[in-house]
């Protein structure tokens, strides 16, 4: 879909408009057409033709401390001489039988591309996971093991000495700090969707992406109870490899656990205690969770600072429905000026689709996120990984073709290419909070206007940790998941009073915003400590309220992460939150909105208000909170715009 943006020029300006988009058209011509046309092979093939090539199984690859890590290492056909190598160090499972969970499958047609293509493929397990020797725990062997697996590498007498690295998820958040450690054989990295890694980075101290804005996530409950169990059956050192194999073929040292409904589970009380109430076997959930944000222990396990320094050409890639985006594209942003060198920070670029978690190269003509359907979203994944490896792992310079360092998927719109993000022509659009008193639920009087409202006025709600607002995609019918992640029609969430909204007028024409978003608020509590939330939604011409973006901020941190600062009953303060990352397309006849409340669970857990130390806590305060706006509060959303259009949003 090419979508074209209505927008008021001048005659000369038209002219070179028109040029501009003709040539925009035929770049995503290109850029959809290459995926259509190539001919790939299907999953099942892609599978089938992995497990016929020459498979070197279980291998164990020597850690400096003696540990052993395993490895597949698949060869493609031809002489094994010179080859260069594309590394998955992954906590997850890589044997058949395949289930959609793991990396494996995930990677399938990418992986038999590759060898279709001369690489050989090492598909790595972390230390303490599956067939590896070791105790697991969390990302700790980023540095180190991966060092080590990359030097054993590189030293193979079939290796060229060069290494890429991919993987999505966690295997992306891998290379983060092996990226630091510089081993010159790590010539290139694909990060796929890190959800995790970024310590602080700018605007963000999300510890792991543990908390967003101070404020612990939910969906780390499901991926400890799946998959980040400290301990496990363990075969008896000293075996073979060929009995290794012989073993691994009638055995299956992943754990297959039972169903949970975690929107239940996490209802629990403490939730200290969540993991064990659910039977997960003992994990760094039952730490992380009584680790508040300035806790000491956190620097051992943030992977990414801003103290850190690459040196490895990446191709960063992410998503926007997915839960770590906006701190991640900090960090390319961060590489981009402080990589090692000036030809290190010119070798970062960014790719960020429309997908949830995960799913970058399922995308349809049709693609549907969530529930709502943002039309052509496809992209030519393989062949811009592909020539990312061939021009930095095989040395062909007239590989990699012509870029922009910033390719995002506007939703509303489609394919977008900047040189920065935000892109350098963005302009500031501020919206107020607005109202006479009464924004509460969609039935409400709250606006957004272009000045802070002459007239002082405030907006009250009750938030009762018994009665939380739920994540949108459950008000839907959808079960929670961090992997499902989308745009859902938030009406029924903004049937409640204790949701206030915010709406401008429908634009007179459209309008792209693309950046991070500066949220700023104006609250007070009868609480020492709460929560507020944000949403950001575009409201369709039919009404319907599709989330783009949405964060949290816990009072108690608004100062900072370094010391918990509580509130007084009653008094005014300034909380900001994010900010959010989007590129979203408002149509003419859109209208932008913002909701605005105290939970968003089961994403977020809840904040029990007491002002205590909540994860050792079991009962509930309710809180009377407030938002207030005039021009002494100045509560406001400020929005990056790229074509500032007329609207009619207010005075």
């Amino acid at each position: 879909m090419l979508s074209i943006h209505i927008i008021k020029r001048s005659p000369v300006k038209s002219l070179r408009w028109l040029l501009a988009v003709l040539l925009s058209a035929t770049a995503c011509f290109i850029r959809f057409a290459d995926a259509a046309e190539r001919r790939e092979l299907t999953r099942d093939q892609a599978i089938a033709y992995m497990e016929s090539v020459d498979i070197e199984r279980r291998v164990l690859i020597p850690m400096r401390d003696g540990v052993k890590l395993n490895a597949d290492i698949l060869f493609p056909d031809g002489p094994r001489k010179n080859l260069p190598t594309i590394l998955f160090r992954t906590p997850y499972k890589f044997d058949p039988p395949y289930n959609d969970s793991q990396e494996t499958l995930w990677h399938a047609k990418k992986i038999a591309h590759w060898l279709k293509e001369g690489y050989v493929i090492v598909l790595n397990h972390e230390r303490g996971r599956h067939w590896s020797e070791g105790d697991y725990v969390f990302l700790a062997g980023a540095h180190r093991d991966g060092f080590d697996v990359i030097d054993w590498i590189s030293k193979q007498p079939w290796s060229n000495g060069r290494v890429g690295t991919f993987g999505c998820s966690s295997s992306a958040e891998h290379q983060m700090q092996l990226a630091v450690a510089n081993h010159p054989a790590h010539a290139a990295m694909i990060p796929a969707a890190p959800g995790c890694g970024i310590g602080v980075v700018g605007p963000y101290q999300e510890q792991g992406n543990w908390y967003r804005g101070g404020v612990p996530q939910g969906g780390w409950l499901s991926w400890y109870y799946n998959l980040g169990h400290r301990y496990r059956p363990q075969l008896p050192k000293g075996l073979s490899q060929k009995e290794r194999v012989r073993m691994s073929r009638y055995f299956d040292i992943a754990p297959t656990m039972p169903g949970v409904n975690f929107s239940e589970a996490l209802r629990y009380l403490p939730i200290m205690d969540l993991a064990e109430n659910i039977g997960t076997p003992p994990s760094d959930f039952d730490g992380f969770i009584r680790m508040k944000p300035n806790d000491p222990k956190w620097k051992k396990i943030s992977f990414a600072n801003e103290g850190d320094k690459f040196g490895v050409p990446t191709l960063w890639v992410n998503s926007w429905y997915d839960f770590a985006v906006a701190p991640n594209i900090a960090l390319f942003n961060h590489q981009r000026q402080n990589a090692l060198t000036e030809e290190d920070r010119d070798n970062q670029y960014l790719i960020v689709g429309p997908t949830a978690h995960c799913r970058q190269g399922r995308e349809t003509e049709n693609t549907i996120v969530g529930e709502r359907n943002l039309g052509d979203a496809r992209y030519d994944y393989i062949g811009r990984y592909t020539a990312w490896f061939d021009h930095w792992l095989k040395g062909k310079e007239n590989a990699l073709p012509e870029h922009s360092k910033v390719e995002v998927f506007t939703l509303g719109s489609g394919w977008s290419d900047y040189e920065a993000f935000p892109p350098k022509e963005s302009e500031s659009l501020v919206l107020y909070l607005s109202s006479k008193g009464n924004a509460n639920s969609l039935y409400g009087d709250g606006t957004l206007v272009r000045s802070p409202p002459k007239q002082p006025a405030s907006d009250r709600f009750v938030y009762d940790p018994e009665n939380p607002i739920i994540t949108a995609m459950e008000t839907r019918g959808y079960p929670f998941s961090v992997g499902n992640m989308g745009s859902y029609n938030n009406a029924s969430i903004e049937n409640r009073n204790d949701v206030l909204v915010y709406t401008s007028k429908p634009f007179e024409t459209g309008i792209e915003v693309t950046g991070f978003i500066d949220v700023k608020l104006y609250v007070s509590s009868d609480a020492r400590d709460t929560d507020f939330t944000i949403k950001l939604l575009d409201v369709d011409k039919d009404g319907r309220a599709w989330n783009i973006a949405d964060d949290i901020q816990r009072a108690r941190w608004r100062e900072g992460y370094d010391k918990e600062v509580f509130m007084k009953n009653d008094e005014v303060y300034e909380v900001s939150i994010g900010p959010l990352a989007t590129s979203a397309y408002f149509a003419e006849g859109h209208r932008i909105r913002i909701e605005v409340s105290s939970s968003n669970f089961p994403k977020y857990l809840r904040n029990l208000n007491s002002g205590g130390n909540n994860y050792d806590e079991t009962e509930a305060v309710i809180a009377n909170n407030v938002v207030h706006h005039s021009n002494l509060y100045p509560s406001h959303i400020a929005l990056p715009v790229i074509s500032k259009a007329k609207t009619t949003s207010g005075n």
